[in-house]
């Protein structure tokens, strides 16, 4: 098989992987941002204890924050 079908081969492959990877940053990002809403204005947020339900939107704010920056470079 000639090096020109292989290397095409090989770029197919890499897009294919960028843009599954660039879907299930796009499907994570979307499941965060529904459980950063609800923790802070949802109608159980309030049952949460106060200093757990602080961790969990920190560490959640934090994780929006990785993953677009992680958009940003499949992007680029």
């Amino acid at each position: 098989m000639s090096r020109a079908f292989v290397k095409e081969d090989d770029d197919m492959q890499r897009f294919r992987e960028k843009a599954t990877e660039e879907r299930q940053l796009r499907e994570w990002l979307v499941i965060q941002e529904k459980k950063l809403a609800l923790l802070k204005e949802g109608p159980q947020a309030a049952t949460i204890e106060p200093a757990k339900r602080e961790k969990w939107i920190q560490a959640i704010t934090k994780d929006i924050e990785q993953c677009r920056k992680a958009l940003e470079k499949t992007n680029a």
